[in-house]
């Protein structure tokens, strides 16, 4: 029988088992130096003061899965983000691709962009692409949304831009997901993405 845990599981058994040996380290001492000033107000001799168990519970609670520094999901949109801030996007996270939706407020999946594509499709666009600046949107779109005439050059990536992604929704059961993760590996980093709301296809 296949149990997922992923990090949450077995950080809290590090963390118990790391508590309860403390705890009994702790045990040992009272006991052997009860008459220190340290045990002599709340352990007398022979008595049960320290309870292993409780550190272990302790540890195991506080023990949580490590935190990434990184927002828990990153996502573009199809029209309505500059060069700066998708840019600056790339620069705060080290995920390997983002998911790109219609808007923030309508969360629905239009396909995956590969950070290194996004990367040297930028550099190109600042370097050979005339008038491109920070504030140039980026339009991942089929069509061109009416702008203004004073603004600045879109960049235009729905090249680069994968329509079909590997997705897994909320609906997947999770042991579909391990057995298509084992059988391919090499999906994990590149287009594994957490499901929308309103994607549930």
């Amino acid at each position: 029988m296949k149990v997922p845990s992923g990090l949450f599981i077995p950080s809290m058994a590090v963390g118990a088992i790391a508590g309860r040996l403390l705890g009994v380290c702790m045990e040992q001492l009272a006991i052997r130096h009860h008459e220190q000033d340290i045990f002599r107000g709340w352990c007398s001799p022979g008595a049960d003061c320290i309870t292993p168990g409780l550190y272990a519970m302790a540890w195991a609670s506080g023990c949580d899965a490590p935190r990434r520094s990184d927002p828990l999901l990153s996502v573009l949109t199809e029209s309505r983000m500059t060069v700066e801030e998708v840019e600056r996007l790339i620069a705060d996270t080290t995920y390997s691709g983002f998911p790109v939706v219609i808007s923030q407020q309508s969360p629905r999946l239009v396909g995956f962009v590969l950070r290194r594509d996004l990367i040297i499709s930028l550099e190109n666009a600042r370097r050979h692409q005339e008038g491109v600046v920070s504030t140039s949107p980026i339009l991942f779109t089929e069509c061109d949304p009416p702008m203004s005439p004073s603004a600045p050059p879109a960049v235009k990536l729905r090249s680069i831009l994968d329509l079909s992604p590997f997705t897994v929704t909320v609906h997947t059961p999770m042991e579909i997901v391990v057995d298509i993760f084992q059988a391919r590996p090499e999906a994990v980093p590149r287009h594994s993405e957490r499901a929308f709301a309103g994607n549930h296809h």
